[in-house]
């Protein structure tokens, strides 16, 4: 009966295994997308998450673009990603893609989704960054979460702390012993008594001597002729030697 239930419970200790490294796997990939968004701001490169759909197909909203700031020498060319103010949204940038240059040489952007230019013209010293790496979706919860919808952002965090949950947890050697719960049999353990001490003025109890037992069809008579031989076969103790 017990190698039935191993057998039947062995399936579960291997789900759980599976479900484990599926866990390592997401945190690891997690982990590796926020690095390869956060590691280049070490060297004053900077994210930044794309709200609109401007830049669609190739940029998506909730995207995040890397830029690093232009050089001294940096000369822009027709086709380049930069991310330049934009005059009628003061504190705000867009993302978008060189599409030429004007008589005076300023800038002519335009969204990769839009049918025609940006209104205004940027001039090279206004570039804040040149795009130079795309981490896709994600920004999107961060940003639902901006605009009041918190939903997939919560729902990301429950994933999260499941996740890591998952990897915390201690698995057992053998898929079996999942399963199984961890019972052991209680252990009896005895105390060996220690002899009390006696008490202040009384004398400590000694073992009674056995009594000997009178022998069968003798008479007293024939028990003291008995006695007086044994004593007669003792030898003597030698005393001192008078001169």
């Amino acid at each position: 009966m017990s190698t039935q239930a191993g057998a039947l419970q062995a399936p579960r200790g291997w789900s759980l295994l599976l479900v484990r490294m599926v866990a390592i796997g997401l945190l690891a990939a997690g982990a590796a997308i926020v690095a390869w968004t956060a590691v280049p701001m070490i060297w004053g490169w900077t994210p930044a998450v794309i709200v609109s759909g401007s830049m669609s197909p190739l940029v998506h909203r909730g995207d995040i673009v890397v830029t690093s700031p232009p050089a001294e020498n940096w000369q822009p060319a027709v086709g380049q990603v930069v991310t330049v103010p934009d005059p009628y949204k003061p504190g705000t940038t867009l993302t978008h893609r060189i599409a030429g240059f004007d008589e005076r040489g300023l800038l002519i952007t335009r969204g990769d989704a839009n049918g025609s230019d940006d209104r205004f013209r940027t001039a090279p010293s206004q570039v804040r960054g040149i795009a130079r790496l795309l981490v896709p979706r994600i920004g999107t919860a961060t940003l639902l979460l901006r605009e009041g919808r918190p939903a997939m952002f919560l729902a990301q965090s429950v994933l999260v702390l499941g996740a890591v949950a998952l990897v915390s947890r201690r698995l057992p050697a053998t898929p079996a012993e999942s399963a199984a719960p961890d019972r052991q049999a209680p252990v009896e353990t005895t105390t060996p008594e220690r002899p009390t001490a006696p008490a202040v003025g009384t004398k400590p109890n000694r073992p009674t001597p056995p009594r000997r037992r009178k022998a069968r069809g003798q008479t007293a008579p024939q028990r003291r002729r008995k006695g007086k031989s044994r004593a007669a076969r003792r030898p003597r103790a030698a005393g001192p030697r008078s001169r």
